[in-house]
């Protein structure tokens, strides 16, 4: 037998003289037989593959021999011994579904159990189960209550628990089915799960909205999850996991990567969590978010978003820092030059720039400072050069300049050849024993609650049974702000990035919070703050908008003329850092597509109603005429200012100088422009 075609010859030899001689072609995938006429004490076998290689040269005495180099098996059979029967084959797969034995009665989010035997069959026999309306037939009407199981195939009985779907209330059986290839064979649980609703709870939901778009990781890398979620009750808890996406992927998963989170604190901007994938095998995986109160469950699914790669399967990018080659002494508030070459093959790569005090070059540990990020590798040629200059509060000493490439797949770090000399006194060297501290950020930071912000837990030689919490927090500035990261979102010993949107309310003030991180050792607390603050920008937030004389029931629509207002009296708030800062300019915009329009040009479905400067921490109302916003119906010609009837979202646009144009969600309900009359 062989993998491939094959000429071959083969040569019966009794005493040294040749009895035998047969030609012939070996083809894959059979077996051929060749009979001497006279007993042979020898066999000899040559011949040539069909890509031309040479068969590995074999004599045989009587008996087996194997190729070690190439799959291929050669046999000779003394013909006065009968061969071997065959094994006799499997005896065919069965399923008998034990329980549920009794009709249950459950609504959905509940949870019951499923007990069978399943015997016969191969090692690669898989058991699944449905529900099917009760008296169904056709196979098309079941609902899968999970990924399949691999069968045991042992004639003993195995559990397994389901959560009930929601499904319509209704009576459905239970139905088992173990796949063994070829054969298929169902089986019917005795009892009958009757579906009904809980109408003393409302069922919570929940909405994944990021990522927005398929990704590609490997082990180590972070993923953030954001969604929305609500629950009248404010008791669901929330568990975030991976699922294989191919249905083929038995066993595989799911990978829980946060549970437990609260749902209680969410609001309507949505909540997230950043985790770091560990423990994942390669794949194609479906994002599942699941929301469960205690009575009902629901989720949310985004289909084959993340995908996991081994590291080695990525072209990684590559850096090399060339300047500064040689030792440059500086002074507080000088600047030097840094310059690098770099490549990615997939022009994506993002390059950050560090001071490391740690002078041999190793890997990151956490007390390096950043000077700069977020540097694209895409425009870059034969290199690219910048100056920089060190951030406050950096000690006096000897430095490296080191530098880090990755596309989001491979990391590649690296050192400058030169020196960097701190002229003044080296700090001091840090004590022994467990260390706990946040290093970064080191140096004051103004950020986004949706754009976050990146810190740096070190943590060395905790003892056994340590906790560690981490928090953002205004309270040392007089706010009235403490709020605690998901357990699971706390990254230890790397950079790591925390997403303050749902962590931060945006009406809270002042809008200046720290890092704190806890430590809790056997009762005993210790407590680390980042050395630099933290600066989140409170949006522009539409608070109300109330109708005033304004009406659009048909027979109500605003009069042509009128001497009292009508129109819409909008509050809202909001915009920037401070309150003696230079605010930016804002303006509201009524949108038929929930699009603001290039260059801020008018047309029939989008007009700017209002424009102001920000107001942080300071409310704020505007009335808006809509009399001259509305199209007469007998004709003319149509001006400017005017819009067409329909509904219309309402957003607000602030035009920054640090982090450009931001649009503002639209508030929930929309605006309906109608016709005036004569």
């Amino acid at each position: 037998e062989a993998p491939w075609r094959a000429e071959t010859t083969l040569r019966f030899l009794a005493g040294g003289e040749v009895i035998h001689l047969a030609l012939l072609r070996v083809l894959p995938g059979t077996a051929t037989s060749v009979i001497s006429p006279g007993v042979a004490d020898r066999i000899e076998i040559t011949g040539t593959r069909e890509d031309g290689g040479p068969l590995p040269a074999t004599t045989l005495v009587l008996g087996v021999d194997y190729d070690e180099e190439t799959p291929a098996v050669y046999v000779i059979r003394d013909d006065s011994t009968p061969p071997p029967e065959p094994p006799p084959p499997a005896p065919p797969a069965s399923l008998t579904v034990l329980e549920p034995d009794t009709d249950l009665t459950l609504p959905p989010g509940t949870t019951f159990s499923i007990r069978w035997t399943d015997e016969g069959g191969s090692t690669q026999a898989v058991v699944r189960f449905f529900l099917q309306p009760e008296g169904a037939t056709d196979p098309a009407t079941r609902v899968s209550l999970g990924p399949g199981v691999t069968a045991s195939l042992d004639g003993l009985s195995d559990t397994l628990t389901v959560t009930v779907p929601d499904l319509p209330p209704g009576r459905y059986a239970v139905v088992g089915e173990i796949d063994d290839g070829g054969q298929t064979v169902s089986a019917t649980a005795p009892g009958v799960l009757e579906i009904v609703s809980d109408p003393s709870n409302t069922p919570p939901t929940i909405t994944l909205i990021a990522p927005t778009s398929a990704v590609t990781l490997t082990e180590g890398d972070s993923l953030t999850v954001s969604w929305t979620d609500e629950d009248p009750d404010d008791d669901a808890r929330i568990t975030i996991q991976l699922e294989a996406s191919d249905p083929a992927a038995v066993g595989v998963g799911p990978f829980i990567l946060a549970a437990d989170l609260a749902e209680d604190p969410d609001g309507a901007t949505g909540d997230s969590v950043t985790v770091i994938l560990t423990g994942i095998l390669p794949g194609t995986y479906d994002l599942v978010a699941i929301i469960d109160d205690g009575t009902a469950r629901s989720s949310d699914r985004l289909p084959a978003v993340v995908e996991l790669i081994d590291a080695q399967t990525n072209d990684p990018p590559t850096l090399v820092l060339v300047q500064p080659a040689q030792e440059v002494i500086i002074t507080p508030g000088d600047s030097f030059l840094v310059q690098w070459t770099d490549s990615d093959a997939d022009d994506d790569a993002q390059i950050s720039l560090f001071l490391d005090p740690d002078l041999q070059a190793g890997t990151f540990d956490g007390d390096e400072v950043l000077l700069a990020g977020g540097l694209s590798e895409d425009p870059d040629g034969d290199g690219d050069r910048m100056d920089v200059s060190l951030p406050p509060g950096v000690p006096k000493g000897e430095y490296r300049v080191a530098g880090s490439i990755t596309d989001g797949t491979a990391e590649v770090i690296t050192w400058a050849p030169g020196l960097v000399r701190l002229v003044s006194e080296v700090s001091p060297p840090p004590g022994t024993g467990p260390v706990f501290e946040l290093t970064k950020p080191a140096v004051t930071v103004r950020t986004r609650a949706a754009l976050g912000v990146i810190y740096h837990l070190r943590s060395e030689s905790l003892p056994a049974g340590s906790s560690v919490r981490l928090f953002v927090s205004n309270l040392p500035f007089g706010g009235s702000v403490r709020a605690e990261v998901p357990p699971a979102s706390v990254v230890q010993n790397r950079d790591a990035l925390l997403v303050l949107e749902g962590l931060i309310p945006n009406d809270a003030w002042p809008r200046r919070f720290v890092l704190e991180a806890e430590l809790v050792t056997f009762g005993t607390s210790t407590l680390t703050t980042a050395a630099g603050d933290v600066w989140v920008r409170q949006e522009v937030e539409i608070v109300q908008v109330v109708p005033i004389n304004y009406d659009c029931t048909p027979g109500n629509e605003p009069p042509l003329d009128s001497r009292t207002f009508v129109g819409v009296e909008i509050t809202w708030y909001g915009g920037g850092f401070e309150e003696r800062e230079v605010h930016a300019p804002v303006t509201f915009w009524l949108t038929a597509d929930g699009v603001i329009p290039e260059n801020d040009q008018r047309d029939l479905q989008h007009r700017d109603i209002f424009a102001g400067m920000e107001s942080p921490n300071t409310t704020r109302v505007v009335r808006v005429n809509i009399p001259q916003l509305i199209i007469d119906p007998d004709g003319g010609v149509l001006g400017p200012t005017q819009l067409l009837p329909g509904l219309y979202e309402l957003r607000s646009v602030a035009d920054t100088a640090e982090f450009g144009r931001i649009v503002g969600e639209p508030f929930a309900d929309p605006i309906e422009i109608c016709f005036r009359q004569r």
